[in-house]
């Protein structure tokens, strides 16, 4: 798949990488559009440390599932779907109670430090957990499943402002 890889600071290059395999409980997702949130452009130029090349970063997005890893219940490939991009654990005490945030395992798309890489949605495709957008249904929030009116461009908005509307 192509995707927009920061090499190293200060140079991006649409590169060819492998598409994300869908693991149990996961979800693949075919990006219709993503958003560069200042912690992007940080990491471009090297100034926030959590960006260490090469990284496919992006975390702001939207899209259609492509395919539905095993274990997965309420979601469907060609749902149309945002996503939180801290991906925690699901079962340490903050997760239990709901400050998944504060996750002692969280992890951030696209972001790569000491302790973790993981690939962001600058790509055709990203692949996450299913929670992570399974959690908005449950507080009956629209941006899980958006409606087919609703061109990506603009549901990818959606994921940021529910994110701190929810938690």
């Amino acid at each position: 798949m192509k995707a927009l890889l920061l090499s190293k600071y200060r140079e991006l290059a649409i590169a060819e990488v492998p598409t994300p395999a869908v693991g149990v409980g996961e979800v693949l997702i075919r990006v219709g559009a993503c958003g560069i949130c200042g912690s992007d452009v940080h990491g471009y130029d090297g100034s926030s440390g959590r960006r260490i090349p090469p990284i496919v970063m992006g975390h702001e997005a939207a899209g259609r599932i492509a395919a539905v890893g095993a274990g997965v219940a309420g979601l469907a490939e060609g749902d149309r779907v945002t996503f939180d991009s801290t991906i925690y654990c699901g079962a340490c005490a903050y997760c239990k109670r709901g400050e998944v945030n504060l996750c002692d395992h969280r992890q951030v798309l696209g972001v790569s430090c000491g302790d973790y890489r993981r690939a962001g949605a600058f790509a055709e495709f990203v692949a996450v957990p299913a929670r992570v957008a399974n959690h908005r249904r449950s507080m009956k929030c629209a941006s899980c499943r958006n409606p087919s009116r609703l061109k990506s461009e603009a549901a990818l908005w959606l994921s940021t402002s529910v994110t701190a509307v929810t938690r």
